[in-house]
């Protein structure tokens, strides 16, 4: 018996959520780590080893000081494999309820005070943690040949991504309405974002600013957005004085275009498209909404800037295909459907009659879920079927 959407409780559907999301989080990372899937296991052996002194500190040491913590009570890498599932699960769930409450805030009030809409931005919130690539090919290269909007392997840029989303929100919210105090959050933020993983960041420094520039001109708002920047780089330069894992020297960086990117795939612009196919084609049918959208816009910048850095930017020797500077990606590209998904999803709320360009939309959403699904249950760490 299907019980109809619109019978179901959202107090009693959001706990559902919460309890089948954790319990498959929860689930996920302990196969991986049996399975010995990098790069969970990896990094928690990381931990481990400077721990015991072995390793000095990674350039971004945030998550691995933090999943160590259980090794001063218990002398074993399975207290920090156990611990580590316990703070990859608690950060999945807390990126799902910062997109939840981004799309509340961003809906309004009006809208969610309905119960119909409140299942719908829960349902919305649940589908953005599974959407992936239209083109389905489960291969452990298919981050480096796609570009991914969710990640399940790499516990640094899971770990990341809440921080990176209140980020990307309270830097928006500063550019509708820059007050001083907004500052001091997007400081602290930032300072995480730089000390747990980089990438992020990269990307941020850059939008920003510029953002701010056109929004404030030459005036005290955006002189004061110049602290951001400031801080941002001072902490890099501190950062830098840390010792880090790179297994030896750190390898200087190079500007070759497309060269990471050309080795995973075969394809780029099926790639692209296929990666891309839903902020596409809201893009094209919805041009004018884009313009008059901050939030749309600052999110579609985003995104392209963390593809450019990925493009053109890349490591030199043995470490020039681990594409570590296509995590940014993932980020970005999260923030992006989000802020399409919300556009869209109040867009659609609101009309009366769904015309074919919102059923199409609708279509290839849902494909990014059901690819994103299949990927999960066909990828190489559980690999069922």
């Amino acid at each position: 018996m299907i019980i109809p959407l619109s019978s179901v409780n959202p107090r009693l559907m959001l706990r559902l959520v919460y309890l089948l999301l954790g319990l498959g989080c929860l689930s996920l990372f302990s196969i991986e780590i049996v399975r010995n899937y990098p790069d969970i296991p990896l990094h928690n052996l990381v931990a481990e080893e400077i721990y015991s002194g072995k390793r000095a500190l990674p350039f971004y040491f945030l998550y691995f000081v933090l999943i160590m913590l259980p090794l001063f009570l218990v002398k074993s890498l399975w207290a920090v494999h156990v611990f580590s599932v316990l703070v990859l699960t608690f950060a999945v769930l807390w990126k799902f309820r910062i997109t939840k409450r981004i799309f509340a805030e961003e809906c309004g009030t009006s809208l969610l005070k309905r119960n119909d809409f409140q299942r719908v931005s829960i349902c919305v919130a649940t589908a953005l943690l599974l959407l992936q690539n239209l083109v389905y090919r489960p291969s452990s290269t298919m981050f480096l040949g796609y570009l991914p909007v969710n990640t399940w392997h790499n516990s640094t840029t899971i770990f990341l991504m809440p921080f990176a989303l209140l980020l990307f929100y309270a830097s928006h919210r500063y550019l509708l309405s820059p007050q001083p105090a907004l500052l001091r959050n997007i400081i602290i933020l930032m300072v995480l974002n730089i000390v747990i993983k980089p990438s992020y960041f990269m990307v941020f420094v850059m939008v920003f600013p510029l953002f701010a520039l056109i929004r404030f001109r030459l005036s005290k708002a955006f002189f004061l957005s110049l602290i951001i920047p400031v801080v941002g780089g001072a902490a890099i330069i501190l950062q830098s004085r840390l010792a880090f894992y790179s297994g030896g020297e750190h390898a200087p960086l190079k500007i070759i275009p497309f060269h990471v990117w050309s080795h995973w795939s075969q394809n780029i612009p099926l790639a692209f498209l296929s990666s891309e196919a839903f902020p596409l084609a809201f893009l094209v049918l919805y041009f004018k909404e884009i313009q008059r959208s901050l939030l749309l816009s600052y999110a579609y910048v985003t995104f392209a800037i963390g593809l450019l850095v990925f493009i053109f930017i890349t490591e030199s020797g043995y470490k020039q295909f681990d594409g570590n500077f296509s995590w940014q990606v993932i980020v970005c590209n999260y923030i992006l459907f989000l802020a399409v998904s919300i556009s869209f999803f109040k867009m659609l709320f609101l009309k009366t009659d769904r015309d074919k360009k919102d059923s199409l939309l609708l279509i290839i959403f849902v494909l990014h879920i059901l690819t994103g699904c299949l990927y999960l249950l066909k990828s190489p760490f559980l690999n069922f079927g």
